[in-house]
């Protein structure tokens, strides 16, 4: 009986060690190369693929990866942000919420947070639209997300002030690459710190426009796996290594989130069972499920968020 138990046990484990083999196939050679220790590969949505990674030598030092990629030709997704500045009311403690509350309230898919904000005002440090209605920055020759509302066009890279009536929304961040080489050209906000390795959002696309791409990475160190986090110039790299011709850092650090349906979740795993430790993930308790390590220990409440309806 312990033969036969030694024997299933071994076929499992080769199983699990070729289904991890066959995912890590999905990331680029530079992470390949990097010490993975622990994949994951599933589908959120028919065109939404997702790959997580960790990573002994990421960029030389332990870090992890979570990837999102959107094929715009396949995928039926119906973009938003749902924008704090533009929220109706005197309160403006009231206009910061989680990114997985306002992912029920709008019933995503899955989302991740927005552009950087002014804590003191509660407005975007960038330009930005909602609707018809477009942020109290200036908004000409920057970088950011847009898209049309109903899926049929999205687009990352740079934009000037007048091509924002083309497209229903649209939220600045920070270019880090362009047209596929490493690009750095953003300012830092006054008042705003920012340390060289930190918790990253971005969002990138090929030259092409077949792909959105969505990064998540860890960093500060939180969960049982350290993740030391990625510079700017890092995040720029990353999305070359997966084939981005552009790339635009999201507001980073605390705010970095990345939720989805708990039910299309379950429905992804059940298809697509995997093995190995997974990186500690929060309930967010409504529904939602936090698959990123937060660096606070906790889900942030930000302003504004970037989220996907089916």
């Amino acid at each position: 009986m312990k033969k036969i138990l030694a024997v299933v046990c071994a076929v499992l484990a080769g199983v699990a060690l070729a289904d991890q083999k066959k995912d890590l196939e999905w990331f680029p050679k530079e992470i390949r190369e990097a010490e993975p220790v622990d994949v994951k590969r599933f589908d959120f949505a028919p065109g939404v693929e997702y790959g997580y990674v960790y990573c002994n030598k990421l960029f030389g030092h332990p870090g992890d990866v979570h990837a999102v990629r959107i094929e715009l030709a396949k995928a039926k997704l119906r973009p938003t942000i749902r924008e704090g500045a533009f929220l109706p009311g005197e309160d403006k403690k009231g206009r910061l919420m989680t990114t997985s509350a306002a992912a029920a309230a709008n019933k995503a898919l899955f989302g991740t947070n927005g552009s950087f904000f002014k804590w003191t005002e509660l407005k975007p440090f960038y330009g930005c639209k909602v609707g018809d209605k477009i942020g109290p920055e200036k908004c000409n020759g920057g970088c950011g997300f847009a898209f049309k509302a109903d899926g049929s066009k999205m687009k990352v890279g740079r934009f000037k002030k007048e091509e924002l009536a083309e497209w229903d929304g649209f939220l600045f961040g920070e270019c880090v690459a362009s047209k596929g080489k490493c690009a750095l050209d953003w300012k830092r906000p006054e008042g705003v710190k920012t340390k060289p390795e930190a918790p990253r959002t971005a969002y990138g696309q090929d030259a092409e426009g077949k792909y959105v791409w969505i990064f998540i990475t860890g960093g500060r160190k939180c969960g049982k796996k350290p993740s030391m986090g990625l510079s700017y110039m890092d995040v720029a790299d990353l999305g070359l290594w997966f084939g981005c011709a552009e790339v635009v850092n999201m507001d980073g650090g605390g705010s970095t989130t990345l939720v989805v349906d708990q039910k299309a979740l379950k429905k992804a795993k059940a298809k697509k069972p995997y093995s190995g430790e997974s990186h500690p993930a929060e309930g967010a308790g409504n529904g939602y499920e936090i698959l990123n390590c937060t660096s606070d220990g906790s889900e942030r409440a930000v302003l504004d968020q970037i989220l996907f309806l089916l």
